[in-house]
């Protein structure tokens, strides 16, 4: 019979446990100047999508209201692809520490910059902003999947940073761990962290791998 502490088998693994402020500052200081720089690819892209919008509602002519629907799909997709297709990798991951933060944080920052760019440009209007559109939709869909299976979900718990917290998980978080129980734990902790109700988080099967990353 063999007793070891945890600190012994944390260090056997190579597993280590990181203070929360260290864990902030990194993130803060790696995420920020990404969400700066890609805080000007949105506004550029969100300027571009109210001049269509305008340049629409005064098009009667079919062909050229075509053309612009289609340049319109594409500054949307710039405008979305922004702030959502940040990509967040994490290739030791242990139990999710760093990633939840990170979660957190994209959500955080994703927020002010948009209300930012907003308050900034009064006239361009909120349901223009594709990642508003996109929150709106999946509100929808599980709303409808819900009544479908004949459950009642109070609307209010599906609030915007709710969903974009779960779209923010979806689109820009991954991680990596050599311990397979710490993959499952990463699991967890963002599963508890981001639960919304009517909306599976089936998709971190596939964003938390077990692996050596080396």
């Amino acid at each position: 019979l063999t007793l070891v502490n945890d600190k012994g088998e944390r260090k056997a693994t190579g597993s280590y446990y990181t203070p929360d402020y260290i864990v902030s500052y990194i993130v803060e200081q790696t995420l920020s100047p990404i969400l700066d720089e890609r805080q000007e690819r949105f506004a550029a892209a969100m300027d571009r999508i109210a001049g269509l919008r305008r340049k629409l509602e005064r098009t009667a002519d079919t062909t050229t209201i075509g053309l612009l629907r289609r340049e319109l799909d594409a500054a949307e997709r710039q405008a979305r692809e922004a702030f959502l297709g940040v990509t967040v990798c994490d290739p030791a991951m242990g139990s999710g520490h760093f990633l939840v933060n990170a979660v957190d944080f994209l959500t955080d920052g994703i927020i002010e910059r948009m209300q930012a760019y907003h308050d900034g440009h009064e006239a361009v209007a909120w349901q223009w902003n594709p990642i508003q559109r996109l929150i709106e939709r999946v509100r929808g869909e599980i709303l409808d999947e819900m009544a479908r299976q004949g459950i009642d979900v109070d609307a209010g718990r599906l609030d915007d940073t709710a969903l974009l917290t779960r779209l923010v998980m979806k689109r820009c978080i991954y991680g990596v761990d050599l311990n397979p129980m710490a993959v499952e734990l990463a699991k967890l902790s963002l599963w508890l962290h981001s639960f919304t109700i009517g909306a599976p988080l089936s998709f971190l099967d596939h964003h938390l791998r077990w692996g050596n990353s080396l």
